[in-house]
């Protein structure tokens, strides 16, 4: 099946209204780059919105402080070059053009230490208008890939398997815990799937486009999820998640709180609820780029 798709110019007009001036001024954007695939993904969402917004191309200068070669630890089935090559083969094209360039063994301080050069975060106004796209500066989509959806398919990513332990928040749950978890999901008739930190690149990207819903913390493979446009369940205890998936049903408790198991009790109804806030973000973003199936 093949798809058209259609940029719709005047949704276009209003977002850019919401949009900062360096945003707007600026056709290069520089990033530092880390281990974490859902870092390189965040600023190459950001380039191709822009791009496909400003209509003209944008130079993504990605800054890796290390060699071409590097693993991060010495199990990685790839390095993480290797993993964004793959990943950056999925991005859709229509209507934005962006030219990656790999900077090795980067020497530039001042964006190891700020991350970001070029555009600024948080770049939308609070609108309130009904007519203005909900649509954030880091929002972008796959190509289709023919895959079709396993229904009852569960894709769960935890923090327990890193290379090294993260912060706090995206730690909702140890080994054993996030073994429940999955049991109470599977007694509800569903069937769960586990990827982590080493699992290749190819069979996270299957499992994500395949699945049903995922679940998991904030982090790892999120940036896949939301872009292939999946319904999402996300165990956090910060806010910077409504930053990256907004689209996400968000479990947020306090810091000084522990998520509970209840909480999975009844996974139809979370699961709906999870495709609810999906279809309404789906409906802002094809206010943006829509398409119709061939």
């Amino acid at each position: 099946m093949s798809h058209q798709y259609q940029k719709n110019q005047g949704a276009v007009n209003l977002l850019v209204k919401s949009w900062k001036p360096e945003n707007l001024q600026h056709s290069t954007v520089d990033a530092k780059c880390t281990p974490g695939v859902g870092d390189f993904m965040y600023v190459l969402n950001t380039a191709y919105l822009r791009s496909f917004v400003l209509d003209r191309p944008v130079i993504l200068n990605l800054h890796w402080y290390h060699t071409r070669d590097f693993l991060y630890h010495f199990e990685d089935p790839e390095t993480i070059v290797e993993r964004f090559e793959y990943v950056h083969n999925f991005y859709l094209k229509y209507g934005a053009k962006v030219k990656a360039h790999h900077i090795f063994d980067s020497n530039d301080l001042e964006l190891y230490y700020k991350r970001h050069r070029y555009y600024e975060r948080g770049s939308e106004k609070l609108l309130s208008e009904r007519r203005f796209p909900r649509v954030k500066y880091n929002d972008w989509e796959f190509r289709k890939t023919g895959l079709e959806t396993i229904p009852g398919k569960i894709l769960i990513w935890t923090q327990v398997h890193n290379a090294e332990q993260p912060r706090l928040f995206k730690r909702p749950f140890t080994l054993e815990q996030w073994n429940h978890v999955k049991e109470i999901i599977e007694l509800q008739g569903y069937h769960t799937v586990e990827v982590d930190y080493r699992t290749p690149i190819s069979e996270v990207f299957y499992h994500a486009a395949t699945c049903e819903c995922t679940v998991s913390y904030e982090g790892m493979w999120h940036y896949v999820a939301k872009n292939f446009h999946k319904p999402m369940i996300v165990l956090t205890q910060d806010n910077i998640t409504k930053l990256h998936t907004p689209n996400a049903l968000i479990y947020q408790v306090r810091k000084v709180d522990q998520h509970s198991f209840r909480y999975f009790h009844n996974f139809d109804r979370r699961l709906q609820r999870a495709k609810e806030i999906h279809q309404e973000f789906l409906v802002q973003w094809r206010k943006i780029l829509s398409y119709e199936s061939r």
